[in-house]
């Protein structure tokens, strides 16, 4: 699939908007984990999660160079660790998730709203404690992001909907 191409991309968006629909449906039926599990399996979608965790790494070593705050970046930061994280199908509390920004917690806590706000990330309540949050990223962000990652990793990493990103909740 060509990246570049504004249908295939729409197209792409499309099918990842279906799978996380079902993905949504799976959960709230009690579904089966085998099911779940083939949504984000080896392949293109966990080299795309490489290609996000090099970015964190590299971030955090021009930090060691240049000092942390030189690049501050922690909505960047936070949408890479969100897309890790749903690469994984691994959940993301508030608390974790403030320390993947890189900044301090209010800090983070204002990122988190402003991302919130603007729909590239979402909140869930755990079910085991409601005073607890989990973060996601929404389906959207999420493609957005996988369609960026391919872009800067060569195409090599087609957007496919195998990499449909698991919600958290």
């Amino acid at each position: 699939m060509d990246i570049g191409n504004p249908a295939q991309i729409a197209q792409a968006r499309a099918r990842l908007r279906n799978l996380l629909d079902d993905m949504d449906s799976i959960s709230r039926e009690g579904g089966d984990g085998d099911r779940r599990s083939k949504i984000f399996t080896d392949g293109e979608g966990s080299n795309l999660a490489l290609v996000a965790r090099r970015l964190l790494k590299e971030s955090d070593l021009r930090g060691a160079f240049f000092g942390p705050a030189s690049f501050s970046d922690p909505a960047w930061h936070i949408l890479l660790d969100l897309f890790v994280a749903a690469a994984e199908r691994k959940r993301v509390s508030v608390s974790s998730l403030c320390v993947a920004a890189r900044v301090p917690s209010s800090t983070a806590l204002r990122w988190i709203k402003h991302l919130t706000d603007a729909g590239l990330i979402g909140r869930t309540a755990d079910h085991e404690d409601r005073r607890r949050f989990f973060i996601h990223i929404e389906p959207q962000a999420f493609a957005d992001m996988a369609a960026y990652l391919a872009r800067i990793s060569g195409g090599t990493a087609p957007v496919t909907q195998e990499m449909a990103a698991p919600r958290q909740g």
